[in-house]
């Protein structure tokens, strides 16, 4: 895989700009990459899925154990619950329903 230098350069600011996001206090724009927004949902397994398998895994284990999605936002996605509610529970809420759909209908014999 080749990655130009432009694209490392776009990916470096996003994530500069995700970071001061996440230490500001205004909610995030709809114009603004974010580390981690909603997660996608496809009928099949995806790459993103494969990048993410084991963050889905410690998301179920810690639903299993009592954690609140409050604390899942903030324990594995660096997200300030208290600056960013909306959207920190709708990136663990969305995250999680993808870690149960793949649990259900791609890994049923799996023991999460």
């Amino acid at each position: 895989m080749v990655v130009e230098l432009g694209e490392l350069q776009a990916l470096a600011d996003a994530g500069r700009e995700a970071r001061s996001l996440l230490a500001s206090n205004s909610p995030p724009p709809d114009n603004v990459v974010h580390l981690w927004n909603a997660c996608p949902h496809a009928d099949e397994v995806t790459d993103y899925d494969l990048r993410n398998i084991y963050l889905y895994g410690h998301l179920l284990e810690a639903e299993t154990e009592g954690a609140s999605e409050r604390h899942m936002a903030e324990v594995f996605f660096r997200i300030r619950v208290d600056r960013h509610p909306t959207w920190a529970l709708n990136v663990v809420q969305t995250h999680l329903a993808r870690a149960h759909w793949l649990k259900q209908n791609v890994f049923p014999l799996l023991d999460w």
